[in-house]
């Protein structure tokens, strides 16, 4: 074979391989733009009002058909306000907003005859906290009954938003109380003398840097921190008296100094109504609601072209620097019903 036979062989190889580049490359950005345009159509439809279901719901057991249904709302982790969206490779964290929303959820739809709060969670802050309680409070005014079933740990802020149910069951194993709040500074004062820096704070008023961390707290600015723990802590206590009567007046003191209980001390001491598990907090819903034909369902969040491009582009446009600085920067002092 000649060389010109060769060479044009080898032209029409790349020429081949290059169109069919070309020819990805386009149908790659026909694909791109077309779930762009589909992201804003849906970002348009999400910031109109909605009704009711805002969740799919997923069935964990019983006939999808049945017509009546017992909701199962998980509320695990650090109780927050704002949460997490996730991306494409972790799940999402659901806020304080979204337990509100899927609690208002089962309070709208008629054929929920009761809700189980399936508790697994150290608390939170205490807004987040008390969004939740308000709308537990407005879900017991449609009647419905209300089940709390505690797992692992069920403390502070998870304390706080189940107290109001109708029938608190605790698994055996579990780690039950710590009513009080908690509110956390670092002083890194020492570390900042080691390195040779020094903050300097020009300030409209002599508590407005009130938690810095770079010096001491004065004695006045404990004995007010010291206030806004108590003002919470007196919020959280009265709720506990109001919800659970049956515990005895003489054991307000021991309830109240913040300390975690087993199981067992938990129920002797009427933070909770018995011991057992799931099973057992579904035929109290069951008792409660007297309903014997249903399905036991969670609720998801419904997948749209917004949520999976915000997961899409922060799996891919966020450094390690980014998220660090948004961590750091989102740490500031705030009250918690939190068990450390």
């Amino acid at each position: 074979m000649s060389e010109q036979k060769k060479s044009t062989q080898k032209r029409s190889v790349f020429a081949w391989i290059f169109g069919c580049l070309g020819i990805l490359i386009l149908c790659l950005s026909l694909v791109i733009n077309l779930v762009l345009t589909m992201a804003l159509f849906a970002m348009v439809g999400d910031s109109s009002s909605y009704t009711y279901p805002k969740f799919e719901e997923q069935v964990i057991e019983g006939s999808e058909f049945s017509d009546d249904k017992i909701a199962v709302i998980p509320i695990s982790g650090v109780i927050l306000k704002e949460g997490t969206s996730g991306d494409i490779f972790s799940e999402t964290v659901p806020s304080a907003e979204m337990y509100v929303e899927q609690i208002r959820q089962a309070a709208h739809d008629d054929s929920v005859k009761a809700l189980i709060l399936s508790v697994d969670s150290p608390g939170g802050s205490v807004s987040a906290s008390d969004l939740i309680f308000h709308e537990v409070l407005k879900f017991l005014e449609t009647g419905k009954p209300l089940i709390a079933h505690y797992s692992e740990v069920a403390a502070s802020g998870a304390i706080y938003v189940s107290v109001p149910a109708d029938v608190i069951i605790t698994e055996p194993t579990a780690l039950v109380g710590s009513v009080g709040t908690i509110m956390t500074n670092l002083n890194v004062e020492g570390l900042f003398e080691k390195v040779g820096l020094k903050e300097e704070v020009f300030k409209s008023g002599e508590y407005k840097d009130i938690f810095s961390s770079t010096r001491e707290m004065t004695d006045d600015e404990k004995e007010i921190v010291n206030g806004l723990i108590d003002h919470d802590t007196a919020l959280f206590e009265n709720i506990v008296i109001t919800h659970r009567p049956e515990i005895d007046q003489a054991d307000y003191d021991t309830v109240f100094d913040a300390r975690i209980f087993t199981a067992t001390q938990a129920k002797d001491i009427g933070l909770v109504d018995d011991i057992g598990y799931f099973e057992d907090a579904r035929k109290e819903a069951e008792l409660l609601s007297g309903v014997t034909d249903y399905s036991l369902v969670q609720y998801e969040v419904p997948f749209s072209f917004t949520s999976f491009f915000k997961g899409f582009t922060s799996s891919f446009g966020s450094s390690s620097v980014d998220k660090l600085t948004q961590l750091v920067l989102s740490d500031h002092p705030r009250s918690m019903f939190l068990w450390k």
